[in-house]
């Protein structure tokens, strides 16, 4: 249990940081160039002798991209020029990044995507920020909402 609350720490330092570099004006690119995830209690799902040709912090800030934007896969791979700003060589194809999502993030990597992107999401329209990147936050606090419902269905009573 200890673990798992220092994970969503460390997806609400993620969010902060990220939300820090998102001074008015900012293109939100530029705010994941720099940022640096914790990354300390996750766990890459590919052994180290894997021959995985995108670096797990790089498909991190990826798909917190991707939570933050509600963008697509498909819409992804039709903006090479993200790359860099995530610290990847090149964007990974439809098939790589859903392979990553189910076969290498377990449910505490998910869970940390998810956590510090809601957060980014809140925080900005919580503050009025235009970042037009970012997705309505009725999708967020639905998402959430469908969440704990799922979560309180799967609790077993003492």
């Amino acid at each position: 249990m200890e673990q798992r609350g220092r994970r969503l720490t460390d997806a609400f330092v993620a969010a902060l940081e990220l939300r820090k570099h998102l001074p008015e004006g900012t293109a939100f690119c530029d705010a994941f160039t720099d940022l640096e995830l914790q990354t300390e209690t996750l766990e890459d799902g590919y052994p180290e002798w894997h021959p995985a040709s995108y670096p797990f912090h790089g498909m991190l800030k990826l798909f917190v991209y991707l939570e933050i934007t509600g963008d697509s896969y498909r819409s992804l791979t039709r903006h090479p020029e993200l790359a860099d700003v995530f610290g990847l060589d090149q964007i990974p194809n439809e098939s790589v990044i859903s392979q990553t999502w189910r076969n290498r993030f377990d449910p505490d990597v998910r869970g940390y995507v998810t956590a510090s992107a809601h957060c980014v999401v809140k925080e900005i329209h919580n503050e009025n920020l235009s970042v037009p990147e970012v997705r309505p936050l009725e999708e967020v606090k639905q998402s959430s909402e469908e969440t704990t419902a799922s979560t309180e269905n799967t609790t077993p009573e003492l």
